[in-house]
């Protein structure tokens, strides 16, 4: 059975996808939102390997976030 850690869980597509799969869901994470279930993180300081090393010990991890708006990217394209 697969195990996921979502990375990106309050972007729109996250959301789906969490809905459907929240019994296989390891961990959720998101950037903004508040919501209890989804631990907040910082995408440009998280240490994406230390997911394998902890207990969550997931067998995909699915990466939804991104910056929605065409007008951020061209603004700072390094960061984006």
């Amino acid at each position: 059975m697969p195990k996921y850690v979502l990375i990106g869980a309050s972007s729109s597509i996250g959301k789906n996808f969490y809905t459907k799969y929240k019994k296989n869901i390891l961990l959720a994470t998101t950037n903004s939102s508040k919501k209890k279930q989804f631990k907040k993180i910082n995408l440009l300081n998280f240490k994406f390997s230390s997911l394998f090393k902890t207990k969550y010990k997931p067998t995909h991890l699915i990466l939804f976030a991104a910056e929605s708006k065409p007008d951020v990217c061209f603004k700072d394209p390094k960061k984006t």
